[in-house]
């Protein structure tokens, strides 16, 4: 195992923050510094500058010790390192990568957030014992500005000896299946550093063409809310001649806060850290059962959301960037399941995408991606992934019947709660009969049941995901009379709840497909809630995850020659050339992804198909499924 360092300076004086970005390396705005190295020979890293950084057929490093390409290379946060080689036109799809922050990840994931995976608090964690631990820490602390060259470059020496030492340290703590899947994990860093570099082509056209229908959305909604108060009826400015609720009350907690609790005298049970009522998401899903309006409220910060994050963004990402083409910051293993997250700002501060992981349903707004001139954007979407995986791992014998048999399971949900049977649904369905098949029928309505019900929720909760989610409004009792139906057509969902809370108890974690686990180990007062649910989805959603790790990795070893774009929950995206013969190309990596080898990967070969839908388009959000 190699272990290497890269440290990185801006050229451009007036943007420091440039040597935090690779892409500005092919706009000659920033470069690679320096490079520390340990290959195992020396007892200590030694440095290389970027001008005695060689590149031979055999490999890249001094020019008579160059690292071979059959080397597994391990840094921190190798995602930087990868995306400035890559930049800096390294063939890095000739190497195996690793990342000792993930492998720490590996060892003591939690869904505790609070916990910190920067080098030097792991440094702290991991090496207590390490000789140079009080020096490296006072170094990290002490950081220099860029142009201190002797002290980036012995903090280069550092950086590497400390992630040496926790890799292997982390490595050893891993069993043989999660050393095989945390490599599989790894195949992924390539792709996504690629992909960063090479960034998310989209149209400004439609940065702001769903603003006028999101804001009158929103200015709806804070009329609504005005009419049906009496305090604010005609004591604030007007909106169509009505009372209005102005939006600086909803954005503003404090007041936002006056008007729930002092103004409308709903009760409050749940507090700040600084035992303020709270205005959480949490918080209102509990004040939508004392009052109708917070829904409306609810609904109103969700229009919100897509007007800041994803209209206004894109916008200021493109003025800073002097380019439509953003730099979504792929983040592997950012949750706790080991899903994805996508960085929108450099550093926290300059903006340089959207939250692409969190980016809504709709074409309104997703339509904003769009291919290049000569490509075309294919997604290949693991079809009912969380529900099939569910019936594998809670055995659930009527959500594996009718996956076997073929039948659509958001049909099979639909037609429980219409009162039908499935065939005389799927009839009327494919009639294009309203009533099931149009915006808000049964077969949508089956939709929302099945993925909000499959995990444990309460009627409460689930009628505001009804309203803000999915549009549907929906009185408490139709939303219990579903969740019973849906209960009565799989009771082996309530059955799995109960096996993966006592299995997490007795482990003292929850455990995907791939061996990756999750600790729990707090079960009383009130994290009892918290840890169940933990127990429930971890395995489901964290073998999504691994799923897609998977799939992205075995894609990159079969076509290294198709460029990744970006994934989201259960969907893998990738740019193909416009040509006739991509039809072909993309039928073939759905075949790929069809047949993924789950038993080689993760000694597990599942009972029922586990397809992929795969679709094609110019924008993300008019594709076609194939």
């Amino acid at each position: 195992m190699i272990t290497l360092d890269i440290e990185t300076r801006s050229l451009d004086p007036e943007h420091p923050e440039y040597a935090l970005q690779p892409w500005r390396v092919r706009e000659g705005l920033a470069e690679i510094s320096c490079v520390g190295i340990h290959d195992g020979d020396e007892k200590k890293p030694y440095l290389v500058d970027k001008f005695g950084l060689t590149m031979q057929e055999g490999g890249f490093g001094q020019a008579n010790k160059p690292i071979p390409k059959s080397s597994i290379v391990c840094c921190w946060n190798t995602i930087f390192d990868c995306s400035f080689l890559y930049a800096t036109d390294w063939p890095i799809q000739d190497y195996k990568w690793i990342d000792a922050k993930l492998l720490c990840k590996w060892v003591e994931n939690t869904n505790d957030d609070s916990v910190s995976y920067s080098l030097v608090n792991c440094a702290k964690r991991w090496l207590p014992g390490w000789d140079m631990l009080d020096v490296f820490v006072k170094l990290k602390e002490n950081e220099q500005p860029q142009t201190q060259d002797k002290y980036w470059q012995a903090r280069c020496k550092l950086d590497v000896e400390a992630t040496r030492l926790i890799a292997l340290s982390a490595l050893i703590k891993l069993t043989p299946q999660q050393k095989k899947s945390a490599m599989i994990e790894a195949a992924n860093i390539a792709p996504n550093s690629m992909a960063w570099v090479n960034g998310l082509n989209t149209n400004p056209k439609y940065y702001d063409e769903p603003i006028p229908q999101i804001s009158r959305e929103m200015a709806e909604i804070e009329c609504r809310l005005g009419v049906s108060n009496a305090y604010y009826k005609n004591t604030e400015a007007c909106y169509g001649g009505k009372g209005w609720t102005p939006s600086k009350i909803l954005r503003s907690p404090k007041q936002l806060g006056d008007l729930l609790y002092e103004k409308w005298k709903l009760p409050c049970t749940v507090y700040t850290n600084t035992d303020a009522p709270s205005t959480a998401k949490a918080a209102l899903t509990y004040l939508a059962d004392e009052e109708e309006n917070v829904l409306e409220i609810l609904a109103w910060r969700s229009l919100n959301t897509r007007l800041t994050k994803f209209c206004q963004s894109p916008g200021k990402a493109r003025k800073y960037l002097s380019s439509s083409v953003l730099h979504p910051e792929p983040k592997i293993f950012s949750t706790y399941t080991g899903r994805y997250t996508y960085g929108s700002k450099c550093d926290k501060k300059w903006p340089i995408a959207m939250a692409l992981h969190q980016m809504p349903r709709g074409k309104e707004v997703r339509r904003m991606v769009e291919a290049p001139e000569d490509k075309i954007l294919v997604e290949f979407d693991a079809s009912g992934q969380e529900a099939r995986l569910l019936a594998e791992l809670g055995n659930v014998e009527t959500m594996l019947r009718l996956f076997q048999e073929g039948k659509k399971f958001h049909a099979v949900t639909g037609a429980a709660i219409a009162g039908l049977n499935y065939d005389n649904f799927m009839k009327l369905y494919k009639e294009g009969s309203d009533a099931v098949a149009g915006p808000e029928g049964f077969y949508y309505c089956g939709k929302y049941v099945n993925l909000s019900n499959q995990y444990r929720v309460g009627a409460k909760k689930s009628r505001i995901i009804a309203r803000v989610q999915y549009g549907l409004k929906k009185d408490i009792l139709t939303i219990k009379t579903w969740q019973q139906a849906y209960h009565r057509t799989h009771p082996g969902v309530k059955q799995y709840w109960d096996w993966a809370i006592k299995q997490a108890k007795l482990n003292g974690y929850a455990e995907t497909l791939a061996g990756r686990r999750c600790a729990i180990t707090e079960w009383g007062g009130d994290m009892t809630w918290k840890s169940e649910s933990t127990a429930i989805n971890f395995p489901i959603q964290g073998s999504g995850g691994d799923m897609k790790n998977l799939g992205i990795a075995t894609l990159a070893r079969e076509y290294p020659d198709v460029v990744f774009a970006y994934d989201l929950h259960d969907g893998l995206f990738y740019w193909l050339p416009r040509e006739a013969s991509s039809k072909e190309l993309m039928l073939d990596m759905r075949e790929t992804l069809n047949n993924l080898d789950y038993k080689d990967a993760w000694s597990w070969s599942p009972r029922i198909p586990l397809p992929w839908d795969v679709a094609v388009g110019v924008h993300w959000g008019e594709m076609r499924e194939l």
